[in-house]
């Protein structure tokens, strides 16, 4: 199990479009603006590339740090591998068209304490192990 962490987009409006997008059921990242950005592109023409556009599998883990708002952390269970879509339709244009499958079922939304972010204040998942387990590994590298 990897645990992926994605930065906080920088507007509210994509704070709550990748938040809703999340939702939906496609974890989404930015600097994606032109189909030059794919990161498919990179690896079929052999260009160096970031290994998370084959490494996500279904036991990974995907956490938006601030993410619907400052303090808190939206985490959700990948169950597709990387794609390059349509991306969001902003005020400021088409961004964040990488995109990740996670099951909506999964999510969990954590508040920051004493800067960890713990205690869940929604949980759908099947198993509190795997919540307690994700805490414990988020924790310590958020620590690291």
């Amino acid at each position: 199990m990897t645990v992926w962490a994605f930065n906080t987009p920088d507007a509210p409006e994509q704070r709550k479009s990748v938040y809703q997008s999340i939702q939906q059921g496609f974890s989404r990242f930015g600097w994606s603006y032109s189909d030059e950005c794919n990161l498919r592109a990179f690896l079929v023409e052999g260009k160096r590339s970031s290994t998370i556009s084959a490494a996500h599998k279904t036991w990974d883990w995907v956490v938006h740090v601030n993410i619907p708002h400052r303090g808190k952390c939206t985490v959700a269970q990948v169950t597709s591998e990387y794609t390059y879509d349509e991306g969001l339709k902003l005020s400021q244009g088409v961004d964040f068209r990488h995109a990740i499958g996670v099951d909506p079922a999964s999510i969990l939304e954590l508040i920051e304490t004493a800067g960890m972010f713990c205690r869940p204040l929604t949980s759908n998942s099947e198993a509190d192990f795997n919540e307690f387990l994700l805490l414990m590994i988020f924790s310590n590298q958020l620590r690291t």
